[in-house]
């Protein structure tokens, strides 16, 4: 059952074709703009969001860190940017 995932949803997508060093303020603020809209980041994707920013927009995020220290409890899974994201 996943109805404790259900959750009306929109993705906006952007590329930047021409220069793949883009300016950083140019993703900083689309990110700014979605966050204030009560967006989620795209867990594949660059974010600048850490383990308590995302615990704020993930309802179930304590449930998933208690999954991965059951599961990976030596994190042989894991690396910086799982630190970061999910927390030491």
């Amino acid at each position: 059952d996943d109805a404790a995932l259900q959750r009306t949803a929109q993705a906006l997508a952007h590329q930047n074709v021409v220069d793949a060093q883009a300016p950083r303020e140019y993703f900083d603020a689309v990110e700014q703009i979605c966050l204030a809209h009560g967006g989620r980041p795209h867990w594949g994707k660059l974010h600048s969001l850490d383990a308590d920013q995302l615990r704020e927009r993930y309802p179930r995020f304590d449930d998933f860190l208690a999954l991965r220290d059951r599961l990976d409890p030596e994190r042989r899974f894991g690396n910086r940017y799982l630190e970061r994201v999910l927390g030491a």
